[in-house]
């Protein structure tokens, strides 16, 4: 009986904080200016942190919002929602200067990628997308450190087909800061492959 309590506490604290995160983006869409709070390469250091929860227009705060939920609970089927979701916050900030001082930018095959883009028309990069792009890389992160494994090997495969698929197409786009997402999904599992390794040796020495 205690550990069903414990179990439906859990869950409900993480339908709280996921509840919370969507509540604070929609809020913030109708405070935050996407041209002032979004990051550039000439934009405020505070603007690394922001951008996360700026938006363009309604239907890119409904679309983000909409990918962050299904997001959301599959690492909550998966029980690593809480580091997942930490770590990818700071995932999204170190790939918004990853982006901005990267020497490449997407698509590589076309004069004005997204990096260049950016630049040329100081257009700021904001929205929850490198902020998901992160969390949808946990997973991967917690089959290289043996946190996780995948019983449904194709149906988890075609899933990360569809996701590079959908980032080809994004390639394709300059306005698309393809960069920021490309880095914060690696950037999170860097991120939490030292947070399972450092955890399981303190398990270990404990």
């Amino acid at each position: 009986m205690n550990k069903n309590y414990n179990f439906h506490f859990s869950f409900c604290l993480e339908n709280a904080i996921r509840n919370t995160i969507i509540a604070t983006f929609i809020i913030l869409y109708f405070i935050l200016d996407p041209h002032r709070f979004g990051y550039t390469h000439t934009s405020q250091l505070y603007t690394h942190i922001t951008y996360i929860f700026a938006h363009a227009n309604i239907l890119h705060l409904a679309g983000n919002i909409f990918a962050f939920y299904l997001t959301w609970q599959i690492l909550l089927r998966l029980n690593i929602t809480k580091e997942s979701v930490i770590t990818a916050f700071f995932a999204a900030i170190i790939a918004s200067f990853i982006s901005i001082n990267s020497q490449f930018s997407f698509p590589l095959s076309r004069g004005q990628g997204d990096v260049i883009y950016s630049q040329l028309t100081n257009t700021p990069t904001v929205g929850a997308s490198g902020l998901i792009y992160a969390m949808i890389a946990a997973p991967i992160a917690g089959i290289l450190a043996k946190r996780l494994k995948i019983t449904n090997k194709k149906q988890f495969i075609k899933a990360y087909a569809g996701i590079a698929i959908a980032t080809a197409i994004q390639l394709l786009i300059p306005s698309i800061n393809t960069t920021t997402h490309i880095a914060a999904f690696t950037t999170n599992i860097l991120l939490l492959f030292i947070y399972y390794n450092i955890r399981n040796n303190s398990c270990i020495r404990g």
